[in-house]
């Protein structure tokens, strides 16, 4: 990638994956809740890391060919925290919501 024109748009894929490595983390964190903690606690997280090691990578490739710059880092790191603190507390408000019209029921 030696053109500068196209580093926006590898920061924002970059930034994209980070939000898919965050909505990895949701999806993953619900077991965690509804079920007893012990080894499902081991194993999401285990595949949590490998599951974003994977988007990072892919996400790596298609943004810049696979070379690490630390700006793109910088921007898989910001999209992942960017959707934990937005998508993420939509996201479970609802499910609460769907979990507490359930347990009504």
């Amino acid at each position: 990638m030696s053109n500068t024109i196209l580093q926006p748009a590898s920061f924002l894929m970059m930034l994209y994956g980070g939000a898919i490595a965050g909505i990895v983390y949701d999806a993953l964190r619900l077991p965690r809740r509804l079920f007893a903690k012990g080894w499902i606690d081991f194993v999401c997280d285990l595949l949590f890391v490998l599951l974003a090691l994977g988007i990072c990578i892919i996400s790596l490739l298609y943004a810049s060919g696979g070379s690490l710059r630390p700006y793109l880092a910088l921007a898989f790191i910001s999209g992942f925290f960017v959707e934990q603190w937005s998508l993420s507390f939509l996201i479970f408000q609802f499910v609460y919501a769907i979990r507490s019209k359930l347990l009504k029921n």
